[in-house]
C-alpha cells in the first residue's frame, strides 16, 4: 500500500462492482470502540469534574487497553506504508535518540513516555482499526461530537477574564488556556464541516449552529494565533471550493455575524499588533497584549539561539524552558520559565535541526496527501465522503500548521489524529477509485465487443 502517483482508493457498499468488501476482524472492531471512547474521554471528564468534581476514568481504562488491543489487530503497521507514516516513525525515533542528550534526562523520559502512549501512537491506531468508509464516517462524527462538547462546555462553564474567554476552572489546557481553546475550536470547525457537507438535513442544521458558535467563542478567546490560522483556513477553503462565489458569500456572512456578537475588546485584541518595541499603549488590555507579543518574540529568538547551540540533538524533548531559564540566570536576568510558543522552534531547540526537518516533512506530507485525495475525488459521484473528509483534513492541517507558529503544541494529539484520518481516507478512497476506473474501462469496452459480434 504505497502512496505513489498511481491511481488512488473501501468503496461505499453497492456503489462499485468487482470490489471485495472489507470485514474488520473482532480486534479491529474492539480497537475502534476503545479509540472512540478515548477520543471523547477528555470532554466527558471535563463535564464530570465540573458537575460532580470527579473523573470518569474512561481515559485511564482506554489508555491501558488501547496499546494491547492495537497490537493484535493484525494491521498495526498499516500506517507505516505511506510517506507520512515513514516521516512519523523517523520523527518518533529521533525524539528517543535525543533523550540521552537531554539536559534533564528523567523529565524527558517521562514526557516522551506520556507523549508516545497518549498522542503519538494515535496515528497508527487509527490506521489499524478504521478500514471502511462507514468507520471513516463514524470517526469524523465522533471528532465532531468532541467539538460539540467543547462548545457546550464553553456555554456552561466559560467566562471572560482579563478580556479573554476561556473555561478558567477546567483541568485541561485546551479549555483553560485561551490560545489553545481558540485553536481547538478552529480544528473543531473544520471537522464539523464534514457533517455539514455529508450529513442529512438535521445534521447539517446542527453542524451549522455549532460552527457558528465555535466561531464566536474562538474570536472571544482573543487568540491572535488562532485568528491568523482561521484566515489561512478561509483562504485555503476558498481556493479549494469549486463554487467560489457561493463559498465566499457563506464565509463573509458567518464572519460578519460572529464579529457582531464578539465583544469590542476581543475584536480590538485580535487586530492589535505592534512592530516597534516602544509603542505607547492606551489601556491595561493593550499593555497586556503588547507584553504577550514581546514575550513571544523573545521566546522565539531564545529558541532559535538554543537551536544553533544544540543543532543536532537539541536540549531534550520538553526541556527548552529549563535551558532557557539557565541561560537567563547566567546572564544575571530573571528566568521567564516560559515555553517557546512556537511548535517549530519547540522541536528545533529540543530535538535539533534533524527533528525539525522530520516534523515539518510530516506536516507537508499530510498536506500533500489530503490535496491529492481531494483532487481525485472532488465532484465524482459515489466518492463524496472521501472528498469531504480530505477537504476537512486539509483545512485542519492548514489550521494546525499556521496556528502552531504561535503555540508550542508539537507533542500533542492534534497532528497524529489529523494524519490518521488523512491516511484512512487515502486507503479507502484508493480502493474506490480503482473500482471506479475498472467500471469505466468495462463500460468503454462493451460497445467494441458488441460491434465485433
Amino acid at each position: 500500500m504505497g502512496d505513489g502517483p498511481a491511481v488512488l482508493i473501501d468503496p461505499p457498499v453497492g456503489k462499485f462492482a468487482g470490489v471485495t468488501e472489507i470485514h474488520p476482524n473482532l480486534w479491529q472492531e474492539v480497537c475502534f470502540v476503545i479509540l472512540c471512547a478515548y477520543l471523547l474521554s477528555g470532554f466527558v471528564n471535563e463535564f464530570a469534574l465540573q458537575l460532580i468534581h470527579r473523573k470518569t476514568y474512561i481515559s485511564t481504562v482506554a489508555l491501558v487497553l488501547l496499546p494491547g488491543v492495537f497490537l493484535v489487530t493484525g494491521s498495526a503497521f498499516r500506517g507505516a506504508s505511506i510517506s507520512f507514516g515513514k516521516w512519523w516513525i523517523t520523527f518518533g525515533l529521533w525524539l528517543a535518540i535525543c533523550a540521552p542528550f537531554s539536559v534533564w534526562k528523567s523529565d524527558t523520559a517521562n514526557i516522551l513516555l506520556n507523549y508516545y502512549f497518549r498522542s503519538y501512537l494515535l496515528y497508527f491506531v487509527i490506521c489499524a482499526c478504521v478500514l471502511t468508509r462507514r468507520r471513516l464516517r463514524m470517526l469524523m462524527y465522533v471528532l465532531g461530537i468532541g467539538n460539540v462538547l467543547i462548545v457546550l462546555s464553553c456555554f456552561a462553564f466559560g467566562s471572560v477574564r482579563g478580556g479573554r474567554f476561556s473555561v478558567a476552572g477546567s483541568n485541561f489546557s485546551f479549555l483553560s488556556n485561551a490560545n489553545e481553546l481558540g485553536l481547538q475550536l478552529l480544528m473543531g470547525i473544520t471537522v464539523l464541516l464534514f457533517a455539514f457537507l455529508r450529513g442529512g438535513k438535521f445534521l447539517r442544521a446542527v453542524s451549522i449552529i455549532f460552527i457558528a458558535l465555535s466561531v464566536v467563542y474562538m474570536l472571544k478567546t482573543g487568540s491572535r494565533g488562532a485568528f491568523v490560522a482561521a484566515l489561512a483556513v478561509i483562504l485555503a477553503f476558498l481556493w479549494l471550493h469549486r463554487v467560489k462565489i457561493k463559498a465566499l458569500a457563506a464565509v463573509l456572512l458567518l464572519l460578519v455575524i460572529a464579529l457582531v456578537l464578539v465583544p469590542s475588546h476581543a475584536r480590538h485584541r485580535l487586530t492589535y499588533f505592534s512592530i516597534a518595541d516602544d509603542t505607547t499603549v492606551a489601556d491595561k488590555e493593550d499593555a497586556s497584549a503588547l507584553e504577550s507579543q514581546m514575550q513571544r518574540k523573545q521566546m522565539f529568538w531564545d529558541s532559535v539561539w538554543i537551536t544553533l547551540r544544540h543543532p543536532i540533538f537539541g536540549v531534550g524533548p520538553g526541556e527548552f524552558m529549563v535551558e532557557d531559564s539557565r541561560d537567563s540566570e547566567k546572564n544575571g536576568e530573571r528566568p521567564a520559565w516560559r515555553q517557546t510558543h512556537n511548535a517549530y522552534t519547540q522541536v528545533s531547540s529540543e530535538a535539533g535541526i534533524p527533528g525539525f526537518i522530520f516534523y515539518v516533512c510530516s506536516i507537508l506530507s499530510c498536506l500533500g496527501l489530503n490535496h491529492r485525495v481531494y483532487r481525485h475525488t472532488a465532484g465524482k459521484r459515489g466518492l463524496q465522503d472521501y472528498a469531504g473528509s480530505s477537504l476537512c483534513m486539509l483545512l485542519c492541517t492548514v489550521g494546525y500548521a499556521v496556528g502552531t507558529i504561535f503555540d508550542h503544541l508539537a507533542y500533542t494529539g492534534y497532528l497524529p489524529i489529523i494524519a490518521g484520518v488523512t491516511a484512512v481516507t487515502y486507503f479507502t478512497a484508493r480502493r474506490a477509485l480503482a473500482a471506479l476506473k475498472r467500471q469505466e474501462l468495462r463500460a468503454t469496452n462493451v460497445p467494441e465487443e458488441s460491434e465485433r459480434a
